[in-house]
């Protein structure tokens, strides 16, 4: 049995799906023997996203509250630490935190933003995992040709299937990355066939940041901009097509009301991981669009 530590990004934006995302790593693990903890801090002032009050803040209890309960529901409890803004500490105090990272095997840097760089050096091993592939390789290029360095592990991992082979446009960093998929423990969902008119549907960001990113001189966006090449789908299909979204506003609500999609509120139909789970067994199949760097940058990162 291996102890193993993973930083992630849970207390701070407790959605359904941002839930689902991180307890496939920590269930799955655990079911295999580990003795697994998690760890996340607040990295910046007002990051913790309070989705009743629809307010964003550094007040994290109503993350707490959620996550503390959601990993107790899974035997995680007494195994998590989030540290709040002001170095406040909740679940495993400071030193009880740095006295499991000084057993730790292994560190998984999957989300929590670099937040651990100084404690996971207590542990055996680190990794890190990449979930936005060329985003996050841009964002190091961009760091390096500012003097800054980039963070060390003993492993880099990336979704990117494509990343780093011959002819792909974007840069390795001189990093050796390897190939992961992102698990799915397929114990945390029921099995059951959908309703008979259940639509197709994804859960998705309009735009995942504001601004584009640049590379090259070429600027890459998100999925907003995909999404026009499938905009007209559903007046050619004889099927019910749905999204749930977040960051859609006027005039584009219009035009993709008009165009015969079923809009739903992301944040609504992701409130908890139970209305999260509800939303896909009510889901036929699942239809998305990548985002536009994946796209324009490879033919297939997945």
């Amino acid at each position: 049995m291996a102890t193993i530590i993973v930083g992630t990004y849970m207390f701070r934006y407790p959605l359904g799906g941002m839930l689902s995302w991180p307890l496939q790593y920590l269930t799955a693990l655990k079911q295999l023997g580990h003795d697994v903890y998690v760890v996340e801090k607040y990295v910046y002032p007002d990051s913790c996203y309070d989705p009743v009050k629809h307010v964003v803040s550094d007040d994290c209890s109503y993350g707490i509250k959620v996550v503390s309960a959601l990993l107790a529901q899974y035997g995680l409890e007494n195994k998590w630490c989030f540290v709040e803004n002001g170095n406040v500490y909740y679940g495993l105090s400071e030193r009880q935190v740095n006295e499991v990272f000084r057993r730790a095997d292994l560190y998984v840097e999957n989300g929590a933003h670099g937040a651990w760089e100084e404690e996971s050096t207590l542990a055996a091993k680190r990794i890190f995992i990449d979930v936005d592939p060329a985003f996050t390789q841009i964002k190091f290029y961009h760091k390096l040709n500012n003097g800054g360095a980039l963070p060390e592990y003993d492993f880099y991992y990336t979704i990117g299937m494509n990343f780093g082979i011959p002819g792909n446009i974007i840069t390795t960093n001189n990093i050796d990355w390897k190939y992961i998929f992102n698990p799915v423990n397929t114990s945390l969902f029921e099995i059951s066939a959908p309703p008979s008119k259940a639509p197709y549907s994804t859960i998705m960001n309009w735009k995942s940041y504001d601004d584009p990113v640049e590379y090259n001189g070429i600027k890459y966006g998100h999925k907003n901009i995909e999404f026009e090449k499938f905009k007209l789908l559903p007046k050619l299909l004889n099927v019910s097509m749905e999204m749930a979204v977040s960051g859609l506003k006027e005039p584009d609500v219009t035009t993709v009301k008009d165009n015969g999609w079923i809009i739903k509120n992301a944040h609504e139909v992701t409130l908890s991981l139970n209305s999260f789970q509800k939303y896909l067994y009510n889901c036929k199949g699942e239809f998305s669009v990548c985002k536009n760097m994946y796209v324009a940058t490879s033919s297939g990162w997945f």
